[in-house]
């Protein structure tokens, strides 16, 4: 009997000792699932997911999970991995980047030498739809096609219905969708093994010169292009079985900042996406509005009740009727007559409403935008990125040296409607684009303290972070995802502030210098 048919049989004399009668049957011939999972430095990512396949554990024999040295406590993964009858690996010393190649290659060799049949690999970042294992099987089945070698099962909505690291488009084809590449998150059969004997060399070339840090491990790029150049077909599933978590990344640090990796239809809904990728709190979003803008009110709204929990509306109003499209049971109303509070302008957003001080995540927004649909998802992103420890937007505003004579001079714009390549830590963000986990400060609660920030509520929020330390980070984007409504010229409360500009100047001189707060040294 060979070494590995010896390992092999003796993995599972230890799991039927265990009380778990070993692997199931399919189509009269055995199966023999083993899981793959490398992780680094995130050890309450990695116990969430094992979490995850706990609750599927009958439908896959082994695990493997192989820390890359991670200086973090991970006894409690440790734990986990051998309740599921599992291998826990550490390696010696910690490989990055790199090194991935060589991390990949020793769980395949791991995967090979326990005789497997299937293989799923996952990444320490992700979470599982229910009945994963059940849904992955039957997507391969229903493929057709005798030169399959890999089903991707994360959906990243950036690259949706695009062609990455190979020529090939994705595209319908024998019972599925060829997408020409992976990304690391699959579901294969031991042909593998056959097909893809170990992890191509990646070039030395690769490490050299600049922009390195942007640069991911290159080992899924030659995995996929060594596949499709040999003729095998890598396929994707029609909706996302996984879902990826918000959170910092090791491999990826200096980018992943800048960037987000939105899970694209996910095969639960988008409800059950959300709370796998950001965890409990309802998402709130609020705004305030006055009755001259029920035209633009309404796209606004339209754009996103879908996108939260609840959408909060202070309404700037006297005797005007309340919209009837605002009777809608996300959406909750506050008239400015019957607050107590009166005319807040755009302060009405943070009226200390009952939805505001239950929130799990807080998002400011205004009455003449429109949003992406995937707008709330993006930003909130960054917002874990960030640990919870920042309010992040995607308009900023750096303030100069100099004494602040007016608001409009002497400043650094980061547009929201302009192109931003670079996250950058700012003295005061837009508060239509704004979001922050709620319980990161303290929001005034008595109308004196509102009142003074009528018509200035991002200079008065950027007031409010100086007071409590709170750093703000204005986030790159593209430029599209917001729209602007076209308003009368000089209807916007912009317009109107820029002739009136010295009002800003008490705020800013009664904290000036303002200090550029960053989570490093908060």
């Amino acid at each position: 009997m060979s070494k590995a048919n010896k390992r092999r049989r003796h993995l599972r004399v230890r799991r039927i000792a265990a009380g778990d009668m070993g692997p199931t049957r399919h189509r009269g011939a055995e199966r023999y699932c083993v899981v793959l999972l490398p992780t680094y430095d995130r050890p309450d990512l990695c116990a969430r997911l094992l979490s995850d396949l706990a609750a599927q554990r009958k439908h896959f024999d082994d695990l493997v999970v192989l820390d890359d040295a991670s200086p973090s406590d991970y006894s409690a993964v440790r734990q986990l991995v051998g309740e599921l009858g599992g291998q826990y690996l550490r390696a010696r010393k910690n490989r990055g980047k790199r090194g991935y190649r060589d991390t990949v290659n020793r769980l395949l060799r791991e995967a090979k030498e326990r005789g497997a049949t299937e293989i799923v690999f996952l990444a320490d970042d992700m979470r599982l739809c229910k009945g994963f294992f059940v849904r992955a099987r039957e997507t391969w089945d229903a493929i057709r096609d005798p030169r399959k070698v890999l089903l991707n099962l994360h959906l990243d909505r950036n690259r949706v219905g695009k062609a990455c690291w190979t020529k090939i488009v994705p595209h319908a084809r024998a019972g599925g969708i060829c997408s020409g590449w992976t990304d690391g998150i699959w579901f294969a059969t031991g042909r593998l093994f056959h097909a893809l004997p170990e992890v191509p060399q990646i070039s030395s070339d690769r490490w050299k010169g600049e922009g390195i840090a942007q640069l991911s491990s290159g080992v899924w790029q030659v995995v996929s292009q060594r596949l499709v150049n040999e003729g095998w077909h890598i396929y994707q599933t029609k909706k996302s079985l996984t879902v990826h978590v918000a959170a910092p990344s090791a491999m990826n640090q200096n980018r992943r900042v800048h960037i987000s990796i939105p899970t694209h239809d996910f095969v639960d809904g988008p409800q059950r996406a959300r709370t796998l990728a950001l965890g409990a709190g309802p998402v709130i979003a609020s705004m305030a509005t006055i009755p001259d803008r029920q035209k633009q009110l309404r796209k606004t709204v339209a754009s996103l009740v879908k996108q939260v929990d609840q959408l909060v509306i202070y309404l700037n109003y006297g005797s005007e009727t309340t919209p009837g499209f605002l009777s809608h049971p996300k959406i909750t109303t506050y008239r400015s007559d019957a607050s107590g509070f009166g005319d807040l302008s755009d302060m009405g957003k943070f009226y200390p409403s009952n939805e505001l001080r239950n929130a799990g995540y807080l998002l400011t927004v205004d009455d003449d935008l429109v949003y992406a649909p995937d707008y709330v998802d993006r930003l909130l992103h960054f917002v874990e990125i960030h640990k919870k420890r920042a309010a992040v937007g995607y308009h900023g505003v750096e303030l100069l040296d100099g004494a602040p004579t007016n608001y409009y001079k002497r400043r650094k714009v980061h547009h929201c409607r302009h192109p931003v390549r670079e996250s950058t830590w700012v003295h005061v963000l837009g508060t239509g684009v704004l979001a922050f986990a709620r319980d990161l400060l303290e929001l005034p609660t008595k109308k004196e303290q509102l009142v003074t920030g009528r018509g200035m509520a991002d200079v008065w929020f950027g007031a409010l972070a100086q007071e409590q330390r709170i750093p703000l980070r204005a986030i790159a984007h593209s430029g599209r995802e917001i729209e602007q409504q076209q308003l009368p010229a000089g209807a916007t409360l912009y317009a109107r502030m820029k002739r009136k500009a010295g009002v800003h100047r008490d705020l800013l001189e009664q904290h000036w210098p303002w200090s550029l707060h960053t989570i490093e040294a908060a």
